[in-house]
C-alpha cells in the first residue's frame, strides 16, 4: 500500500505529556486516539521495508566532545507551528542537562554545502533524504524517532505529531542522570495509531489510487470527504478542481462535477451516490451533495469494517428533510450618521422595521457600545427596547469597556438577538479574527479589531438546535478578510449543527472572503432560496452610495439547512433610512 503523507520548566513539560494534552491530528473532536501501539526497536531491530537496519554501531549526537550537532527544521514551517515551540523546549532541555547550546537552522543549503558531512537532528518534514525515508513509513497520526546515517530524524505524519515526537525524545533521553545522546545506528522508536480502516476498495481498486475531483462551489464538500478518509485510514487522498484536474482520468471520485459525463444523476432537491465504471460519483445540488457524502461516509468509512468494499452496484439516494424554520433579519446598522441619520432618529425606524417583519433572529453589525446599545437595551422616547422581546448576545470588538472616542471606533458589537419566548440560549461566545482568536487582537495585515459572535440556540417547542454566527470583516488588509472568513468556517465546522452565518463581508461574490465561505460547506441564501423576492446592492449610503454589488450576505450550511425565501428590504421607513445599508430577510429551514 503506498503511503501519502499529510502535508499540511523541564519537569513541567514531562507533566504536560503525562497529562495527555497533545491530541491526534486526525481526531476532529480533540479526543485521545482510540488505541495506539508504541514499539521501541533500540535493542532488537529488524529490517522492515525501506527502513535502515541496526548495525550494532553507535552514533554520538551529543557529548562533551561532540557539540556541533545542528537542529534542522523544514523551511516551510510557519511561525505559529507547534514544531517551533517543541524545538525551543528541546534546546532548553539540552542546555539544561548538557550545557550545550545547539544551533537551529532551516533546511536550505548554501552553495557547496554538503549535508551528509554534518551531524543533524532533523525535526519535521525537511528536504533531507533521511526525512523522506522515515516519512514513507508514517501515516497522519504516527510519529517516529529514528537514526538514519548521521541524522536523528524526529518526524510525525502532521505537525502536531512531530511536536509530540520531540517531547517523547525529551522524555526518553534528557534527565539529570544523562548528559549525552548516543544511539545505535538504525535505532527507531515508533508510535503507531490504530486506524479504523486499513483500506477502502471501489469496485476492486484501492481508494488510495483515486483523485477527488470537485466542481465549482464544492471544494468544501470534497475536503470533508478527504478529511473523513484521512481520519479513518491515515492517508490523504489528493483533491483537485475539475477545471485544473486535466482530462478525465480512469480513477476519479466526482463531487458535484458538471463537466464530466456520468450516468449517475440526481433529481432536483435530492442526492445520489453510485459507481459509474471505476468512478465514484456524488451527484446533487448545492444543498444535497454534502448529504450524499455524509451518507457514504457513515456507511463505508466511519461505519465500515477493517476493509470496506464498495461494489459496482452501489446506489445511495435521498433528499434533505427539514422540520423547523425561522425568519432571520441581518443588517449593518452603521455607527455613523448625523441629523436625520443620527442613531437616535434611526432607532425608531429600526424598531418599526422589526415590528413589521417579526423576525425570530436578528444579526446586527456595528452596534456601538454607546448610543445603539443604549437604545436596544433601554429604548428611546416612545420607542420600546428591543430587549423587551429579544435576548441580546454579544461582546464589544475591542474586548474591553472602551471610553471616549475609542468607544465609537472600537467598541462595536456584532450583536445576535433572538426571540426569547421561542428559543433558549445554550451557549455563546465571541472570537477575534486573528492569529490569536481567544484574545482581543487585530489579525494578519488588518487595521481594526474584527470579531465573530455566535449563539447556540434550542427551539423550545421542538428541542432542535442550531447555531447563529454574526461578523463584520476587516476590509483594509490584503489578507485579513480572507483569513478571517476561513477562521469562521473552521469554528463553524466544530459545532456539528446547522449553522447560519450572517454579516457584512465588505465584498461581493467575486471576493476571496466570499469564495472562502462558499468553498467550505456554506451556501449563499440568495443563490439557493426557493423564492427570491428582491436582491441587489446591500449598501445605500443614505441615498448616495454607488455600490452595485451585495457586500452583506447570509449563508447556511449545505445539507443541513434549506432556504425558503430571500428578500432585500429597500423601502424607507417613516420617510427615512434605517441605516446606510439595506436589511436582508431570509426564511431558513433546518
Amino acid at each position: 500500500m503506498r503511503s501519502i503523507l499529510l502535508k499540511a520548566g523541564a519537569l513541567a513539560l514531562c507533566a504536560l505529556l503525562a497529562g495527555g494534552t497533545l491530541t491526534a491530528c486526525g481526531s476532529s473532536d480533540g479526543s485521545e486516539p482510540a488505541a495506539q501501539t508504541t514499539v521501541d526497536y533500540m535493542h532488537d531491530y529488524e529490517k522492515s521495508g525501506d527502513v535502515s537496519v541496526s548495525t550494532g554501531k553507535t552514533h554520538t549526537f551529543l557529548s562533551a566532545e561532540v557539540t556541533d550537532t545542528v537542529i534542522v527544521t523544514g523551511s516551510q514551517v510557519k511561525d505559529t507551528s507547534p514544531i517551533l515551540t517543541a524545538v525551543k523546549d528541546l534546546r532548553t532541555y539540552i542546555t539544561t542537562f548538557t550545557d550545550i547550546t545547539l544551533e537551529t537552522k532551516g533546511d536550505f543549503l548554501l552553495e557547496g554545502e554538503d549535508p551528509s558531512a554534518v551531524t543533524e537532528i532533523l525535526i519535521g518534514e525537511t528536504d533531507r533524504e533521511e526525512s523522506a525515508l522515515v516519512a514513507e513509513t508514517l501515516r497522519i497520526n504516527d510519529y517516529a524517532i529514528q537514526v538514519v546515517n548521521n541524522k536523528l530524524v524526529v518526524l510525525g505524519g502532521c505537525e502536531e505529531k512531530t511536536a509530540e515526537a520531540v517531547y517523547k525524545l525529551i522524555e526518553l533521553y534528557f534527565s539529570a542522570a544523562r548528559t549525552d545522546l548516543v544511539l545505535e545506528c538504525g535505532y527507531r522508536y515508533q508510535y503507531r495509531y490504530d486506524y479504523d480502516l486499513s483500506d477502502l476498495t471501489l469496485n476492486g481498486k484501492s481508494v488510495l489510487d483515486y483523485t477527488i475531483v470537485y466542481g465549482s462551489d464544492f471544494e468544501g464538500v470534497a475536503t470533508y470527504l478527504q478529511t473523513a478518509l484521512a481520519d479513518a485510514m491515515g492517508y490523504e487522498i489528493p483533491v483537485a478542481k475539475a477545471s485544473s484536474a486535466g482530462e478525465t482520468a480512469e480513477l476519479e471520485i466526482l463531487v458535484g462535477v458538471s463537466d464530466r459525463e456520468t450516468s449517475v444523476t440526481a433529481a432536483a432537491g435530492a442526492y445520489q451516490v453510485g459507481m459509474d465504471g471505476n468512478k465514484l460519483v456524488f451527484a446533487g445540488d448545492d444543498s444535497t451533495v454534502l448529504l450524499g457524502v455524509r451518507a457514504f461516509t457513515e456507511q463505508y468509512i466511519t461505519g465500515g469494517s477493517d476493509v470496506s468494499k464498495v461494489e459496482a452496484s452501489l446506489s445511495l439516494t435521498g433528499a434533505p428533510t427539514y422540520d423547523n424554520a425561522l425568519k432571520l433579519l441581518s443588517l449593518n446598522v452603521t455607527q455613523s450618521g448625523y441629523g436625520e441619520n443620527a442613531v437616535v432618529n434611526r432607532y425608531p425606524r429600526l424598531y418599526s422595521l422589526i415590528a413589521e417583519q417579526a423576525p425570530d433572529v436578528l444579526c446586527l453589525q456595528e452596534v456601538s457600545c454607546t448610543t445603539w446599545l443604549s437604545c436596544i437595551n433601554e429604548g428611546i422616547g416612545d420607542t420600546p427596547a428591543l430587549t423587551d422581546t429579544y435576548q441580546f448576545v454579544g461582546t464589544g470588538r475591542n474586548g474591553e469597556a472602551p471610553k471616549g472616542y475609542e468607544a465609537f471606533l472600537e467598541g462595536a458589537y456584532n450583536a445576535i438577538l433572538f426571540n426569547k419566548t421561542k428559543y433558549k440560549l445554550e451557549d455563546s461566545g465571541t472570537f477575534w479574527l486573528s492569529e490569536t482568536p481567544e484574545t482581543a487582537s487585530v489579525g494578519w495585515d488588518g487595521r481594526t479589531f474584527s470579531i465573530c459572535t455566535w449563539a447556540k440556540l434550542t427551539e423550545i417547542s421542538s428541542g432542535e438546535q442550531f447555531v447563529v454566527m454574526n461578523t463584520q470583516l476587516d476590509t483594509y488588509g490584503r489578507s485579513a478578510a480572507g483569513n478571517g472568513a476561513s477562521l469562521i468556517c473552521e469554528k463553524a465546522a466544530e459545532f456539528g449543527l446547522p449553522v447560519i452565518l450572517a454579516g457584512d463581508f465588505g465584498v461581493g461574490s467575486s471576493g476571496k472572503p466570499y469564495k472562502n465561505v462558499v468553498g467550505d460547506n456554506f451556501a449563499d441564501t440568495l443563490k439557493v432560496a426557493e423564492t427570491v423576492v428582491s436582491s441587489g446592492a446591500t449598501q445605500n449610503g443614505y441615498g448616495t452610495a454607488e455600490v452595485t454589488t451585495a457586500t452583506s450576505h447570509v449563508f447556511v450550511t449545505r445539507g443541513l439547512c434549506g432556504v425558503k425565501s430571500y428578500e432585500l428590504l429597500t423601502d424607507l421607513i417613516d420617510g427615512g433610512y434605517v441605516s446606510s445599508h439595506w436589511a436582508i430577510v431570509t426564511e431558513i429551514k433546518y
